[in-house]
């Protein structure tokens, strides 16, 4: 089962967008159109199809991206791989 995907959880977001902060500062205009990073850490190999989803949906052309049932589709393999490997 996937458990490190946080925006599956039913946490308040109200804590991401404030009203306070101008979505056209610099830094927000800079990263535009770019991929957000990963986070400096060794990822076992385990992570790797969720890293390769990662970089699959934030590819720059959005045609490249895969749709909402690709998605699923590859986390629900991902999920079933994930529950043989730790029977």
């Amino acid at each position: 089962m996937l458990t490190n995907l946080f925006f599956l959880t039913d946490s308040d977001d109200s804590s991401l967008s404030t009203d306070d902060e101008p979505e056209d500062t610099e830094e927000y205009l800079a990263a535009l159109g770019t991929r957000p990073p990963l986070p400096e850490k060794d990822f076992d190999e385990s992570f790797a199809p969720l890293i390769e989803l990662f970089v699959c949906c934030t590819m720059e052309d959005p045609k490249s991206r895969p749709n909402a049932a690709q998605i699923v589709q590859a986390l629900k393999l991902h999920a079933q791989t994930v529950d043989n490997t730790e029977i």
